[in-house]
């Protein structure tokens, strides 16, 4: 069995909590026994050095002998900040480690490359042009197309964009919602092939919320999202219907503090285990140190016409 994390939005700050956050998350991805960690992006929070060399510190402090490979997301080439100054070639500096990492490595531009971990290839697409100027450009779209004729036949494949697709942004009522142009175009590649699971993050959706984290559409292929790690939203929809029941409760029991965390940020993440004839989807709270029971699901490898 292969066990892969997914993580998301870590906003690396370097400061007090955000560092506390990626130190209970890390530890906790080597206690569940993760063979390898993929992370969908805004890694830091406004792409200065500080923060990739406060990042690269707790990897190599809490996450020894497992490797990391990251797609890129709009925090990690800009701040919200308009008057900080991004750091290019700290973020060069640090994908570049990550690449180093392995032997298969193919390097489009930027933040697009791809890997081979065993049987399963890993694409990483970048498509962050300006802020939150989304576009997936034509000649990236050919690469794609390339990269996946390399494992067409008997491979899984996995492909990491820090951006949802409007069709299938999971975790969120808001389907239809276009994150970056050119999604049709992506969007149709996906549909051409088939052993794909699409990772995103952006959207800090809880994992525990009422819409599902995960989907596998009519030709098999499996749409994730990896929440976050340092910046997890409330769950907007759950609030609504557990406000009541929150409050006539006393805030001493424990129903009370387990309702009310549905209302609070959290660090949350994925972790998919992948055995010969299925894939396991499981959903963990990195604070609280335990399994979402509302985030597990199980996906037949026969429905994805993969053959291991």
């Amino acid at each position: 069995m292969t066990r892969i994390a997914i993580i998301s939005d870590l906003h690396t700050t370097g400061k007090g909590k955000n560092k506390r956050l990626l130190s209970e998350a890390f530890d906790a991805v080597k206690e569940l026994g993760a063979d390898l960690v993929l992370s969908a992006g805004d890694n830091v929070n406004g792409c200065r050095r500080e923060e990739y060399e406060t990042l690269s510190a707790s990897v190599k402090n809490h996450l020894e002998g497992i490797p990391l490979f990251c797609a890129v997301g709009n925090h990690d080439y800009f701040s919200n900040n308009p008057g900080d100054v991004s750091d290019e070639k700290a973020r060069e500096a640090f994908l570049k480690n990550l690449i180093e990492q392995s032997e298969t490595a193919n390097r489009f531009q930027d933040g697009a490359y791809s890997v081979f971990f065993g049987k399963i290839h890993i694409i990483f697409l970048d498509c962050i042009q300006n802020r939150k100027n989304f576009i997936f450009t034509e000649e990236q779209a050919l690469w794609l197309e390339g990269e996946l004729e390399k494992s067409k036949k008997n491979q899984l494949r996995i492909i990491v964009n820090h951006l949802p697709l409007a069709a299938h942004n999971t975790g969120t009522q808001k389907k239809g919602r276009p994150f970056m142009a050119g999604n049709n175009r992506l969007q149709s590649i996906i549909d051409n092939n088939s052993n794909i699971i699409y990772i995103s993050g952006h959207t800090h959706n809880r994992i525990d919320s009422d819409c599902p984290s995960a989907e596998q559409d009519e030709k098999g292929n499996i749409y994730l999202n990896g929440g976050s790690v340092g910046n997890t939203q409330p769950c907007i929809i759950d609030t609504r219907r557990l406000k009541p029941i929150r409050d006539s409760l006393p805030k001493d029991s424990e129903e009370y503090r387990r309702i009310n965390r549905y209302f609070k940020m959290g660090s949350m993440g994925l972790l998919l285990e992948i055995s010969e004839e299925q894939i396991r989807v499981r959903g963990y709270d990195f604070s609280e140190k335990s399994f979402i029971s509302r985030c597990d699901f199980v996906f037949s490898l026969a429905a994805m016409n993969y053959k291991s």
